[in-house]
């Protein structure tokens, strides 16, 4: 006992008691608090990333349906917009006759416009659209054909030029012949509201 008595009353022996005890204290305090809370919030921290990459993951898919909402919702304007400008196959002699009155204010003169209605005939209609071959013959200047074709965007119905052909006559000079090919997209219809519409053989509209 005295030893231990006289140990303890050297300076350097409580120090090192103290620090031993300090040392003990700081590992229990380390392996039963510290570790554990540091795994739980190395834990807490991958949660919270991955929360925050499945809400940015969340906002781009948001992001990208508002997008594809938008685009839907164009489209089906410009569908509309499509719809409204197909005509009636029983409104095809007006049809003919707003061409021809379009030529006239581009400086042409319609001389035959010739439906092929064989195509409406035989019932060849893609969805609800039905495309009908039309050949213009036209006579007139160069320049006024180019007005005539960029008119037809301004037209309430569709005809899409699919063919040009330009003839020199030396009797018409300064104009020329002309020939215009191209489709008139009008509604799908019946074979007998076709055959309404149309004559019994195909004829030329002439002097429009």
């Amino acid at each position: 006992m005295n030893s231990i008595k006289t140990a303890w009353e050297n300076a350097w022996t409580r120090v090192g008691v103290t620090a031993a005890v300090v040392l003990l204290l700081f590992a229990g305090w380390y392996g039963l608090y510290y570790r554990p809370a540091r795994a739980q919030l190395n834990q807490l921290v991958l949660k919270q990333r991955a929360l925050q990459a499945g809400m940015a993951e969340m906002a781009r898919a948001e992001m990208q349906i508002r997008l594809l909402r938008q685009e839907t919702d164009s489209l089906k304007m410009a569908l509309q917009q499509v719809q409204k400008r197909l005509a009636n196959v029983d409104a095809l002699q007006e049809l003919i006759q707003r061409l021809a009155v379009r030529g006239r204010r581009a400086g042409l003169n319609f001389v035959a416009v010739t439906p092929d209605y064989t195509s409406l005939l035989l019932g060849q209609a893609k969805g609800p659209v039905q495309a009908l071959p039309i050949s213009v013959e036209a006579e007139g200047r160069f320049l006024s054909l180019g007005h005539f074709l960029e008119g037809l965007r301004q037209m309430p119905f569709y005809f899409e030029p699919t063919g040009l052909g330009l003839n020199y006559d030396p009797t018409l000079y300064p104009k020329l012949k002309i020939r215009v090919d191209g489709k008139l997209y009008l509604r799908a219809s019946t074979t007998d509201q076709v055959a309404e519409a149309a004559p019994e053989k195909p004829q030329q509209v002439r002097k429009l």
